[in-house]
């Protein structure tokens, strides 16, 4: 089975035609017709851009929100607006737990901007994924969640942090669902912002189907990462023999230009960008 990514909102474009914003939408097209979005980003203008590309995602088969955060769902009462829903929504546990970053003097609110009643609501099919357990959703479709920590370099943020009651912890995003599209000749994972670091990420697949990635699309959360540890990401990735990076939205300027310099395979992404899994 072969699969298309369209990446229909990221935080840069170089169209005019299509707008960029700090967020993240994925639509992934299976030659069969399966349509499954991966998010819709912190607006609606991921369905400005989609109407641009003439791509209609009314039915969509399925919809995947890879963690609960605002520029991740924020779009998503606009798609269920202006488009028939979704058939399945996907998502992990602890996903509509309140977030917070902390910043100087304050504690901005960054959680999911939808609620669990707002889906029952609807009459919406929605799931919550066990932690343990590697879904199998479609031919060649499988959703992935628990990501174990197993690199030193791959640390929380620690600014990042999860309510839970009365008390803050950091977040260790319990939630995080990464899509992985499986082929006969190459496998690839398409994520949201990795925020469980991509090398982690990449092993907990690469271990459960017993094959090195080939790709890696999405976001990657290095965007503060020091120089260490992209020099580690870097190592990590021909370790693992990962052949293509297609990185963006929370990657960040210096993360891009090392990846551009010293991997063979990176693709740099942007609004509109389409890339072949």
């Amino acid at each position: 089975m072969r699969f298309q990514a369209t990446v229909l909102i990221d935080n840069t474009t170089v169209s005019p035609e299509l707008k960029a914003e700090h967020g993240l939408s994925i639509l992934i097209t299976a030659e069969d017709g399966y349509r499954l979005l991966l998010d819709t980003g912190d607006t609606g203008a991921f369905l400005d851009n989609a109407a641009a590309l003439g791509t209609d995602l009314s039915g969509l088969d399925a919809l995947v929100l890879s963690h609960g955060h605002y520029d991740h769902t924020g779009g998503l009462s606009t798609l269920l607006e202006q488009c028939d829903p979704p058939k399945e929504i996907y998502f992990g546990s602890c996903f509509f737990a309140p977030r917070y970053r902390r910043e100087l003097g304050r504690m901005r609110g960054i959680s999911a901007r939808v609620q669990e009643m707002d889906l029952m609501k609807r009459r919406l099919n929605y799931y919550m994924l066990d932690r343990s357990i590697c879904y199998p959703l479609h031919e060649g479709i499988w959703l992935v969640t628990g990501f174990p920590s197993t690199n030193r370099f791959e640390k929380p943020v620690k600014a990042m942090v999860r309510r839970i009651g009365e008390d803050f912890i950091v977040d260790d995003f319990c939630d995080e669902v990464a899509v992985v599209l499986e082929r006969e000749d190459s496998l690839s994972v398409v994520s949201g912002c990795s925020h469980n670091g991509m090398i982690n990420i990449c092993q907990r697949v690469s271990s459960y189907f017993q094959r090195p990635v080939d790709t890696f699309l999405g976001g990657t959360h290095l965007v503060a990462a020091d120089s260490a540890r992209l020099r580690s990401t870097i190592k990590a990735l021909g370790f693992l023999r990962v052949r293509r990076v297609a990185a963006c939205h929370c990657n960040g300027g210096e993360a891009n230009e090392l990846f551009a310099r010293e991997l063979r395979g990176y693709l740099p992404v942007h609004s509109g960008s389409v890339i072949e899994l």
